[in-house]
């Protein structure tokens, strides 16, 4: 994954996480990147894409992202 949250993420990285995504749950299991930049474009981005849990060491920021984000 290279999206760092400047402007709008690659196709590669679009097809890469979603095709990541989909094989993962189609084996029950849950998805999650470790060390991705935490910024909500980042964020909008992984939960738009069906990954399952967010890694952050931002977690006030996060809890506010979330509690803004419309699903």
């Amino acid at each position: 994954l290279s999206y760092s949250g400047e402007g709008n993420p690659s196709v590669d990285d679009v097809n890469t996480v979603m095709k990541m995504a989909e094989a993962t749950h189609n084996e029950g299991k849950k998805l999650r990147f470790w060390a991705s930049p935490d910024k909500p474009e980042v964020w909008q981005f992984l939960l738009d894409s069906h990954v399952d849990l967010v890694n952050t060491d931002s977690l006030p920021k996060f809890k506010n992202y979330m509690a803004k984000r419309k699903n």
